[in-house]
């Protein structure tokens, strides 16, 4: 088998990758090994071939990485600041429950000593998977 033929099945390979999992990093090797079955008519040494899909590869991954939106790290704690309230019993250093966003979370009093009852307002402090830390409103008020 050439290696225009295996150049270009690597090639089909890595662009089915990127179907399967988006990231331009299958688009920019599946493009890099297009160039280098093309080039490989020319280019006959193995070793060089790999070279030039290494260096083209490099380069596409860089260029195409401008492309990918940048995380925005307002949504890693979305809420914080916000007011939640109470819906079951906080105890000292256990886990009770929130109403916040339309729906009912987990949630921890980081101010441990405080008991908090049903219908006490709490203010979201940080979140940790899919529970909520919060202290109660009337800490920043004392």
């Amino acid at each position: 088998m050439s290696a225009f033929v295996l150049w270009l099945i690597l090639a089909v390979f890595l662009w089915l990758l990127e179907f399967l999992a988006p990231a331009l990093v299958g688009a920019s090797l599946g493009s890099a090994a297009i160039v280098v079955a093309l080039l490989s008519r020319w280019v006959h040494n193995g070793f060089w071939q790999l070279g030039l899909f290494t260096l083209l590869s490099g380069v596409l991954i860089l260029l195409t990485r401008r492309l990918l939106p940048k995380p925005d790290h307002a949504l890693e704690n979305p809420g914080e600041g916000e007011i939640a309230l109470v819906t079951s019993t906080i105890h000292p250093g256990e886990i009770g429950r929130v109403a916040f966003l339309g729906t009912t979370w987990n949630a921890r009093c980081d101010a441990q000593e405080k008991l908090l009852p049903p219908g006490t307002k709490v203010i979201v402090i940080g979140q940790k998977g899919n529970m909520l830390n919060v202290i109660p409103t009337d800490l920043l008020n004392s």
